[in-house]
């Protein structure tokens, strides 16, 4: 699995939010889901560690800066639930859409993106039945742009798949 630090990096630069701006004091730990700067730039203290990174495994200082390596539901909630997250698949979705408008076109491109691999066609077909299924049950409950907010959940759908934090 990829180290803390990567996914959230990872996150940021595979939506095209990465701010990659060089050097620079400490940014609070607080700010994590805010301020989109590579994480080394945020404080790392005993006491103070960014919420998503600390789930994954970010380095310990108060143990030479040694990882614990877990695998726990926690990391799964952690993506599902962050904010940063949200806001990133939406935007990654709403560039995906403008530049692919088919279904099937929107799917490959978001696995390809996010997954850096082919969908396969089984995947291919669950995801546009999702796309289909989502844009309906989001039409009936009356929500503002139905099919942007499906597409938005289908990559947040792959931001939590675990290929994409796991490096192979």
């Amino acid at each position: 699995r990829a180290e803390a630090e990567t996914v959230r990096d990872s996150l940021l630069a595979v939506c095209g939010s990465l701010d990659l701006t060089g050097g620079g004091p400490e940014i609070p730990e607080t700010q994590g889901e805010t301020v989109h700067r590579r994480s080394l730039y945020f404080r790392l203290t005993p006491n103070a560690k960014m919420k998503l990174l600390e789930v994954f495994d970010v380095a310990d200082p108060n143990a030479c800066y040694r990882r614990q390596v877990s695998v726990i539901p926690q990391q799964a909630l952690a993506l599902s639930n962050s904010r940063l997250a949200l806001e990133q698949a939406a935007l990654l979705a709403d560039r995906l859409s403008a530049a692919h408008p088919d279904r099937v076109d929107f799917v490959r491109a978001g696995f390809e993106t996010v997954l850096s691999r082919p969908v396969e066609e089984a995947e291919l077909e669950t995801c546009v039945t999702f796309l289909r299924a989502q844009t309906a049950t989001l039409r009936g409950q009356n929500v503002v742009g139905p099919e942007r907010r499906a597409a938005a959940n289908l990559i947040h759908v792959l931001l939590n798949h675990n290929d994409f934090v796991t490096i192979r």
